[in-house]
């Protein structure tokens, strides 16, 4: 009698062995699909940041290079701004130097107005003041636009 109940709880025990078992099998089954699904997600997540990181550094060379083509445009224009600063210094030069040659001019008539004789080199130049006025003043309207 005592062997009998032993042998039924041995076999109710391993009855709940393979139930047991079983629920082991498909937990164990399912947390292999859960780990899985996670290993993907962090795969894709991570392909995802390597594409963001391409495409990042992909834009930081176009900034770059659109930076460095501002920058020799700037260059250029600043280039311009001084050669025009130039020609107005060079145009100004001319003026100061044709008035002066008006103000001997102007002295020499009214020494020639009295009887005395020009000197050769008070003549006048080939350009009238006017002239060069006009070409400071665009000039300078110019350098003004450029800056």
């Amino acid at each position: 009698e005592r062997c009998i109940s032993l042998e039924e709880q041995n076999e109710a025990l391993v009855d709940r062995y393979r139930e047991a078992e079983t629920i082991m099998r498909r937990e164990g089954i399912r947390f292999d699909g859960t780990m899985k699904r996670l290993v993907d997600e962090m795969r894709a997540r991570d392909d995802l940041g390597r594409e963001f990181l391409e495409e990042r550094r992909l834009l930081n060379k176009q900034w770059e290079k659109r930076e460095k083509e501002i920058i020799m445009a700037l260059k250029r224009e600043a280039r311009k701004v001084e050669l025009k600063e130039e020609a107005l210094a060079d145009a100004q030069s001319k003026v100061k130097e044709l008035e002066q040659s008006l103000s001997e001019a102007t002295e020499s008539r009214r020494g020639l107005k009295r009887g005395l004789s020009p000197p050769p080199e008070s003549r006048p130049g080939p350009f009238l003041p006017s002239e060069l006025e006009e070409k400071v003043a665009v000039l300078s309207m110019e350098n003004a636009t450029l800056r």
